[in-house]
């Protein structure tokens, strides 16, 4: 197995996952750059014939759960008052605590913010799901939880994320207007 012809064809992927992880170009670049460095390291150990896709994937989702960390017990002993707006579905569910640079790629203003208000322990499912077009199995694995959770999960968020956008479905004509 070559690391290159293995690994490598997944880097959009992983770009992809990356920003809607961090919300910023760079960052996502930085954090791909880092899963590939690990990967890299780590690729004598993946069995040959194993799926490339998802182990890259929980690679890439523990190095920001890592950083994220890191830089929230930096941030916390310079200011404890701050939350940290880079993983906003890992921040505690807080009113005060806004996130500032979780923008989406591609979409609406209006679409991000009904994502963002939707609880993160459903926006980061359709995220994974939706935005990212995992498998419910991927997702299950990244999140490291069940299959069911992740099911019941994401057809709340689904559910909350739909009804938040119905008005501005109704105004884009996406739905037909209630006679």
């Amino acid at each position: 197995m070559d690391f290159d012809e293995t690994v490598l064809p997944h880097r959009s992927s992983l770009m992809r996952s990356a920003l809607a992880f961090t919300g910023s170009r760079a960052d996502a670049e930085d954090l791909v750059q880092e899963t590939l460095i690990k990967a890299y390291r780590a690729f004598a150990r993946l069995r040959p014939g194993s799926d490339v896709r998802p182990w890259l994937s929980t690679i890439l989702r523990n190095t920001f759960i890592s950083e994220w960390r890191r830089a929230r017990r930096e941030r916390v002993s310079l200011d404890p008052g701050t939350c940290l707006d880079r993983a906003p579905w890992l921040a505690p569910e807080d009113p005060t605590c806004i996130p500032g640079h979780e923008t989406r790629e591609g979409l609406g203003d209006e679409v991000a913010q009904a994502l963002d208000s939707v609880p993160s322990r459903y926006r980061a499912l359709v995220v994974l799901v939706d935005l990212q077009e995992k498998s419910y199995q991927e997702a299950a694995t990244i999140t490291h939880q069940p299959l069911g959770t992740v099911q019941s999960r994401l057809f709340r968020g689904r559910r909350l994320l739909r009804s938040k956008l119905e008005g501005y479905a109704r105004r884009e004509g996406f739905l037909a207007r209630a006679a």
